[in-house]
């Protein structure tokens, strides 16, 4: 009996670590966020800029929601704010400068909305 207290003790600290590490926002799910259909208002003029803008809306949203229940530390949400936001200013400026984000351009900043999510989901 008395070796099975290390084992028993490792499986409770497994179930403990796998039920802190489960994290449920809307970011990690991937599929919904590409598939985003926004409505147009306000400054934003164009749809796939307008997609790019509720994304970068609800990734914020989510760091804090996971820096508040400390599934992620400070300088963790720093980086990926930093990178969300980011995101926000070169859509900002593609749409400055042609008009309209490109398809190309708005598959390459989901790319890059898609990994702060996976950082953000493991």
């Amino acid at each position: 009996m008395r070796n099975l207290y290390p084992f028993m003790l490792l499986v409770l600290t497994l179930n403990v670590q796998a039920a802190q590490t489960g994290v449920d926002l809307p970011s990690c799910d991937l599929t919904k966020q590409r598939a985003l259909v926004v409505q147009i208002e306000g400054q934003v003029k164009d749809v796939k800029q307008a997609h790019i803008s509720m994304r970068t809306n609800v990734l914020n949203a989510d760091i804090s929601t996971a820096r508040k229940s400390r599934k992620i530390t400070k300088n963790e949400a720093s980086g990926m704010i930093e990178r969300v936001s980011r995101v926000r200013k070169q859509t900002e400026n593609l749409v400055a400068k042609q008009g309209v984000l490109s398809a190309a351009d708005k598959a390459d900043l989901d790319r890059e909305l898609d990994s702060v999510a996976n950082q953000l989901c493991r």
